[in-house]
């Protein structure tokens, strides 16, 4: 696995303290047993910013490095697929960027994942050299993003949803403890793909053409199989769409001047230092659009029937998942919230959410 820092000329007052970030992070690979060659290269570009689309008047705005620039960089300083990860380290010359860390791989970065690092002079020299605990939590989704656009492997991101459910549950979890957190998603979700993770990208349109031949080698039962896990797929998407947007309406999210409505947040979700999120009303989290809003909600959903919960399962029937989810409510208000969703499933409370 080859990864790539490019160092802007702005983090130069502060590059002593930032070596010894590297140092632990180098540990920090080795320790989860991640074969890496990492290359270092300065750059002095004039950093361009992209506004995170803010819908609400109350929020100051994020701006993140723009896609169109991490791509231009990615092609000036790096040949197409030479490395798996591209980190860009600068000061937060961006009066709004300074907490904008951000994994992009939902795009095409000349086949890399690119990853936005603001790092303030404050960041970069605090005692417990937090830093390169930034640099594991952002690995964890570009491995995600790995093996999701390279090898075209169904994996769902679940790392920001694992670090909510914990910090839900121990409130005063240490930075040590949010990183075993990023290391127990390594082990049990992406380790088991480091064949294809460590392995050298593919360059643009093979994974295509390979998926297209394996899928022709295939026996006629194996077809029927995946024909079976889509329609399964589709019916699970379909079940948390429609599960997401009756909580929104039993949430209020769907009223002007609701609470849910001037969080951004259709799911009422707790705030746990989400992306593009900040501490909203009564602890709820306060996001920057509602689609940032929806994408948490529906993360959450789908890190619910992925199994990863700790306090959901879809063995619960929808009264037992309401009696959790809103257990603030009183009572009646849980029984018709239960109603609400039993009635878009024409299905009874006593139903479980994996039979909807």
């Amino acid at each position: 696995m080859k990864l790539l820092f490019l160092k802007h000329k702005t983090i130069k007052p502060y590059e002593n303290e930032l070596n010894e970030e590297y140092r632990y992070f180098r540990k920090w690979l080795e320790k989860l047993g991640i074969l890496y060659v990492i290359d270092y290269k300065d750059f002095d570009d004039e950093l361009e910013y992209q506004e995170y689309n803010n819908n609400n008047s109350n929020i100051n705005s994020l701006y993140a490095l723009s896609q169109n620039f991490m791509k231009k960089m990615s092609g000036k300083y790096e040949t197409p697929g030479e490395y798996h990860i591209i980190y860009f380290l600068h000061a937060p010359t961006h009066s709004e960027s300074n907490k904008a860390f951000t994994t992009h791989y939902w795009n095409d970065f000349n086949g890399s994942v690119c990853v936005d690092m603001p790092i303030s002079e404050e960041f970069a020299k605090r005692p417990d050299n937090w830093v390169w605990r930034a640099f594991a939590h952002e690995t964890i989704h570009a491995f995600f993003g790995i093996l999701r656009n390279a090898w075209k492997i169904n994996i769902t991101d679940y790392l920001d949803q694992a670090c909510m459910e914990y910090k839900k549950s121990n409130p005063k979890a240490t930075e040590e403890e949010m990183t075993l957190i990023c290391e127990n998603v390594y082990h049990n979700s992406i380790e088991p793909y480091k064949d294809k993770l460590f392995a050298d990208l593919p360059i643009k349109g093979i994974a295509t053409t390979m998926i297209a031949i394996i899928g022709i080698l295939n026996s006629i039962v194996e077809i029927l199989k995946k024909k079976l896990e889509a329609s399964k797929i589709q019916n699970r998407e379909d079940v948390i769409n429609r599960l997401a947007k009756t909580i929104a309406k039993q949430e209020g999210f769907y009223v002007k001047g609701s609470l849910a409505k001037r969080n951004n947040n259709p799911g009422n979700l707790v705030y746990v230092g989400q992306k593009n999120a900040v501490l909203g009303e009564k602890g709820f989290a306060k996001f920057m659009t509602e689609e940032d809003g929806w994408n948490a909600l529906y993360s959450q959903l789908n890190y619910i029937w992925d199994g990863k919960s700790k306090y959901y399962t879809t063995d619960m029937t929808i009264s037992e998942f309401v009696d959790v989810w809103a257990s603030t409510s009183p009572l009646n208000e849980r029984k018709a919230y239960a109603n609400a969703i039993a009635n878009e499933f024409n299905t009874s409370i006593n139903t479980k959410l994996k039979d909807l």
